[in-house]
């Protein structure tokens, strides 16, 4: 996470930062970036795509995703306005 993160805050300060999407983190993980607050403070609001926990069964996935919710809430709480969680997506699982 250590890596991923300090380069996609230095690619964020390059001329070709326009064709950067958003940093990938999973919501179980979010809470190893509160050590990286000066990172966040840079420039423009630091744009999130989490990655949810998922589920094998409904009571599973609606389960995580309050823990999911929770994990969001509680890293925007800590970050504010210079951070922007705007898409919330789980990677598909086969039944």
């Amino acid at each position: 996470m250590d890596e991923a993160i300090r380069r996609y805050a230095r690619y964020r300060q390059e001329p070709e930062s326009w064709m950067l999407g958003k940093f990938i983190c999973p919501a179980s993980r979010l809470a190893e970036l509160a050590q990286y607050n000066h990172l966040f403070s840079q420039g423009l609001p630091f744009a999130l795509s989490i990655l949810a926990r998922g589920g094998k069964s409904d009571k599973d996935f609606l389960e995580n995703l309050s823990l999911d919710l929770e994990d969001i809430a509680r890293f925007r709480e800590r970050h504010g306005k210079r951070v922007l969680v705007d898409s919330l997506s789980q990677v598909a699982c086969l039944r």
